[in-house]
């Protein structure tokens, strides 16, 4: 990484949809933390170093590591069961805070994490990072009980911070709603979809690679031991809006069928990427229609 000197970094969740991505960027000097039932296709093109979560341990004993970049997580928007619930706060707050303590004891010097939009209380506002936290479902609390407890190892010498990411999008992004879409009109396939009215910040996921690099650059020369950014784009577009722009995009029309919400759903999500422009220096590249272009192209190849 150009300007950013040599740094060991151990990354979890690298063969995941944003992680994938940056390993892409990061070069030399990677670890990749995955787990035995993971799919590596994102990454099997990659030259980088893989090591199973069971093992994570022994790299600290056999190379210095500097930065842990924290982007593995377990996502179930509603849990449904005791287990789902179990599920997800060993992968979001248990697992990690082990690993934290090992990287104390190895006196790792930086911790970048990951958290969600879910965590703030919906507001009709702009979010900053001081808005109210009240978190959409269990999986927004556990990357909020994961941060509190960051903090703690940031007071003990760590320097840690949050990127707050809203609404990813791209390339190699599973099966996410935009997705669906894209693929709905490339195939000519009627889709249903729930209300179409939420409005989000959807950011694309060049962007929130490059708000990744632009922090491992900030936190080497950070002035406090812990902070927190919103990552997210300018804009703030419902579905409805959205479908518009890729029939524009594919030149054709996209047949979207609206139905009532059957469970909750966070209706505006708009944030303020101010701090993180003015302390980071970071500010998104792409619009949603140049984002949502190279997306359209890139599931085009694969589905011709």
């Amino acid at each position: 990484m150009e300007g950013m000197g040599k740094l060991n970094i151990l990354v979890t969740g690298g063969n995941g949809f944003i992680g994938s991505h940056l390993l892409e960027k990061l070069g030399d000097n990677v670890i990749a933390l995955v787990r035995p039932t993971s799919d590596l296709s994102r990454i099997s093109h990659l030259n980088v170093e893989k090591v199973l979560w069971d093992d994570y341990e022994s790299v600290f004993t056999r190379k210095k590591i500097d930065l842990v970049l924290h982007l593995a997580t377990r996502y179930i928007k509603i849990h449904k069961t005791a287990d789902e619930a179990k599920e997800i706060l060993n992968s979001n707050v248990l697992v990690p805070s082990k690993l934290l303590e090992v990287c104390a004891r190895n006196k790792v010097k930086f911790f970048i994490n990951t958290g969600t939009f879910f965590e703030y209380k919906e507001s009709a506002e702009l979010l900053n990072e001081k808005s109210e936290r009240q978190p959409f479902n269990l999986y927004a609390a556990s990357k909020i009980s994961f941060e509190e407890i960051l903090k703690h190892y940031s007071n003990n010498g760590m320097k840690c911070l949050t990127l707050r990411l809203f609404s990813p999008y791209g390339e190699k992004s599973g099966n996410k709603v935009l997705i669906q879409i894209i693929k709905a009109g490339l195939r000519n396939e009627e889709i249903t979809l729930y209300d179409g009215n939420q409005k989000l910040n959807w950011t694309y996921v060049e962007d929130i690679v490059s708000s990744y690099l632009d922090s491992i650059k900030y936190i080497r020369k950070m002035k406090t031991m812990y902070d927190d950014f919103n990552i997210c784009s300018d804009s703030c577009l419902s579905l409805k809006e959205v479908i518009p722009i890729i029939e524009n995009v594919l030149g054709m029309k996209i047949r979207a069928r609206f139905i009532p919400l059957k469970g909750k759903e966070i209706f505006f999500s708009k944030g303020d990427n101010t701090k993180t422009a003015e302390l980071m220096g970071w500010k998104p590249n792409y619009s949603f229609e140049e984002g949502i272009k190279k997306t359209i192209e890139y599931y085009k190849e694969r589905l011709e």
